[in-house]
Parts: C-alpha cells; sequence; structure tokens
C-alpha cells in the first residue's frame, strides 16, 4: 500500500470548554516517502457514473472571505440527481484540507434545510458555506449519498 491516510478527531472535552484536534496516521507509506498532493484545480468530477461540477457565488475563493459553493449533480445521462439522501445529518458533507500535509483541515458547512427523515431527498443543487483563513490550494472531498451509496469526490481549489 502506497498511501498514507490518517483520521482526524474534532473533540470538545465538555471538563475543559477548549476544542481540541487530533490526528494520526493510520497507515504509514511503506516506502517512506510521502506523495505530494496533487495541486491540480478541479472544478469538475465524475465519480461512480455522476458528475458532480462545483461553482461559487463569487467566482475566486479568496482568503478571508466569505464563500457560498453549489455542487451540481448530474447522473450519466447528464439528467438532474433529485434523490440524494442524508449523510451525517445532512445532504452533503464536506471537508477541505489545504496542501500542507493535511495539517490544515477547513470548516465547511451545508446549508439548507436539514434532513429530518432518511426519507428526504435533495438535489440537484448542493449548497455549502466556508470561510477560507489562507491562501494556498485546497483539497475539497464532498460525500453524499445516492441509491444507498456512499460517493466520495475530490475537487481541488485555489485560494486566492
Amino acid at each position: 500500500m502506497d498511501d498514507d491516510y490518517f483520521i482526524w478527531a474534532d473533540l470538545y472535552p465538555s471538563d475543559v470548554n477548549i476544542e481540541e484536534y487530533i490526528i494520526t496516521n493510520l497507515m504509514p507509506s511503506t516506502k517512506g516517502v510521502r506523495r505530494a498532493m496533487s495541486r491540480t484545480v478541479m472544478m469538475q468530477n465524475t465519480v461512480q457514473g455522476y458528475t458532480f461540477k462545483l461553482s461559487f457565488d463569487r467566482g475566486d475563493v479568496v482568503a478571508g472571505t466569505p464563500v457560498v459553493g453549489t455542487i451540481m449533480v448530474t447522473d450519466a445521462r447528464e439528467n438532474p440527481v433529485k434523490d440524494i439522501e442524508p449523510v451525517m445529518g445532512s445532504f452533503v458533507s464536506v471537508l477541505g484540507f489545504f496542501a500542507d500535509d493535511v495539517k490544515t483541515a477547513v470548516y465547511i458547512y451545508a446549508m439548507g434545510e436539514p434532513p429530518l427523515t432518511s426519507y428526504d431527498r435533495a438535489g440537484p443543487e448542493l449548497k455549502f458555506y466556508m470561510d477560507p483563513e489562507r491562501r494556498g490550494f485546497m483539497k475539497l472531498f464532498v460525500q453524499v449519498k445516492i441509491q444507498g451509496e456512499t460517493v466520495v469526490v475530490p475537487f481541488g481549489i485555489d485560494v486566492k
């Protein structure tokens, strides 16, 4: 296995009231050399037969400026996907990492009405809010659930 896998934990111990982050490498690379994160800007990706297109309400993503992102989901025939299922209390989960050996994660918040039951559905547009604090390349990982299958989609953006 050539890849490194990390696990993040975002903890808020009640006895100290301080938010803490823990990161650990689950599977150290067998070759002892880490591969650099691909820094390719990618605003569209096709995974498991679905196409995901990413856009931002302000065009460019600028450090210190809040931005709303939209992900448009279509199937292999370019039909809008309207049966996106809840995942982790939302219809979309987005996690962002800067290209610094995954030491910096970015909080990204799903927008819109949260699902009230496991039978609720959304799509084809999924919106999220983020406010990156610094410049640089960021890898975004979008997680959705379609027809019972979890789909994870990577994107790449430059924060100016």
